[in-house]
Parts: structure tokens; sequence; C-alpha cells
């Protein structure tokens, strides 16, 4: 039997034992994730007005003679809410449509007050020279990724933390070549400093392990994935998610065309990720093996007295 998401907590709490000053934040982050935006927002149909909207989207080409790729660059926010997760995907009825979602907890915890209506766009005051990271995707003569690190100006440790609670994407022409950019909005969080910071995503356990432990690891992987005694139910990792499709809307057959090009793994950390208490503090797009993927920038924030400040 799989264990509910409070009877998880309380054994994380239990045999885990996070200090007991990080108790309170680490219970504070034990609510419900949901992402935005969430899928009934999400057209499907095509009516007149949608299609003419959809014509207008910037478009993304792979290959000479591939099909094009639709991008929404509508702005998706958490609603100051902290951010926990981020994903790209494949909206639309047709697939064809790419588009960049957030995960975010249901409730503000306490520890992290968030200034509402004090977002900022981008990387206020962050210098970058993006076209040093423009990276081509298939073809060098069509669509680059930039994949410059997308950061608030305060993204280094002990500085004020400032947390990602907006994000969209932009496609924008240099050198004849159109060039698909990911922008985040970023909200200030009183009293609050970055204690820690590390970068997360597609490919990120395997470099962080060399290539021995990585074959060792799948191995044991491969050996603990077998299928439990008869009975006995397979256990997985709890979801403490409100989506109807927590893993994304049933895809219909056959595999999405854009599938190819577009790496759409859910970047996510919750419960289970010990502290249990990350949130996103930045991000930045990277090509991999021919596909558009995404990697998240999570931080833990910690009190910062206000009398430190001079």
């Amino acid at each position: 039997m799989v264990p509910d998401p409070l009877t998880k907590s309380l054994s994380q709490v239990v045999f885990d034992k996070p200090p007991i000053e990080e108790l309170e934040q680490f219970l504070e982050f034990q609510v419900p994730r949901q992402w935005a935006p969430e899928f009934g927002e999400l057209p499907l149909a095509l009516g007149p007005q949608r299609k003419k909207k959809k014509d207008s989207l910037p478009s993304l080409q792979f290959t000479l003679m591939g099909p094009k790729l639709r991008v929404n660059t509508a702005k998706v926010d958490s609603g100051g809410r902290p951010v926990t997760g981020i994903r790209l995907f494949l909206e639309g009825k047709k697939n064809s449509r790419l588009g960049v979602h957030l995960q975010h907890l249901s409730a503000t915890p306490r520890a992290v007050p968030i200034v509402v209506g004090e977002a900022v766009t981008t990387a206020a005051g962050y210098a970058v020279n993006e076209r040093a990271y423009f990276e081509p995707v298939r073809s060098s003569l069509l669509t680059h990724a930039c994949t410059a690190p997308v950061q608030h100006a305060g993204a280094r440790i002990d500085d004020c933390a400032a947390v990602v609670t907006a994000a969209w994407l932009e496609v924008r022409e240099a050198c004849l070549k159109k060039v698909l950019f990911l922008r985040l909005g970023f909200s200030g969080v009183a009293r609050t400093k970055i204690r820690r910071s590390e970068w997360d995503g597609p490919l990120a356990t395997t470099r962080k392990s060399g290539s021995l432990s990585a074959m060792l690891s799948a191995a044991l992987s491969g050996t603990a994935a077998a299928v439990p005694p008869q009975g006995e139910p397979m256990e997985g990792k709890v979801e403490v998610n409100s989506a109807v499709f927590p893993k994304g809307p049933p895809v219909p057959l056959p595999v999405q065309k854009m599938a190819k090009y577009i790496d759409t793994t859910e970047v996510t950390r919750g419960p289970d990720d010990l502290p249990g208490y990350w949130v996103v503090t930045g991000a930045k797009l990277c090509v991999e093996g021919g596909k558009v993927a995404l990697k998240a920038k999570y931080s833990l924030l910690i009190s910062a007295p206000e009398d430190d400040e001079v």
C-alpha cells in the first residue's frame, strides 16, 4: 500500500530527522503542488479567433523540410507563490505549440514571505552577453536556443533572496536565424537570504557521477526495478499534486512529432528531495542530444534578521 502524503511527511520527520530549527519550514512545504496554467486553461480546440491568434504566434523550424513549431509567448504566473518546478510542454490539440509551465505550492509558506506586486522581469541588473550562449538545436542555419542562465541580479549566496514567480518564452531573429529565449519574472522575499543553490535538470544526475559509477547505478537500479512478489503493490514516489493529470494530459497516438526536438521532462523538487523546501531561483534552456530542454536553479532560503542590514 502506497503511503498517503501526510504519512510520508511524518515518516520523513521521524526517520530523516530534519534539524529542529528547520522543522517548521519543512512542514510548511508539505502542501499540494499545482501547475500553471492548469490543463483546463489550455485551449485544445481551434475556433476562428483562436486560429487567428495561433497564426500570429512566432514559429521555429528545426530541419529544412520539417514541420513548424508555434511558440506560446504568454506569461505564466504562479500567483505570487513559490515555484518548485518547471517544464516545457507541447500544447494544443496536435501538440504543435510550445509553452513553458510552472509548478508552485498551493499556499505560500510563512517562511517565504514573498513581496507581492514587486516582481521584476528576467534579470534586472544582471548583465550577460546572450549572443555568446546561442546554440543550434539541429542545424547551424536554423533554430538556435539561448542557453544563458536566467537569474536575478541578487542570485549569490547571502544576497537578499528573489524567487521565480513567472515565466514565458520569446523568439527573436539574430543573424537571419530564429533564437528561442526563456524569460523569468522574480519576486523578492522579505528578510530572507539564499543559503545554498544548485542546478538540476535532464542528465544532471548522470553528470554528477563518473561513467563507472553511472553504469553501476544503472545496473543496480535495473535489479531494484524487478517486478515485486505477487500480491505486493509496486511502491513509487508519492505525488502531492492537485492537477487532474500530474504527469500531463493523455497524449494521442502516434507519438508527438515535436517530441524529437523538445524535452518535456518535468524538473521538480518536492518533500522527498531533502531537506524538502527547495524553491526555484533561476532556470535556463539547454540543448541535449538535438533537443531543447530546461534546467532549474534550486535554492534553500534562510531567515535574515533585520538588524543585519547596516
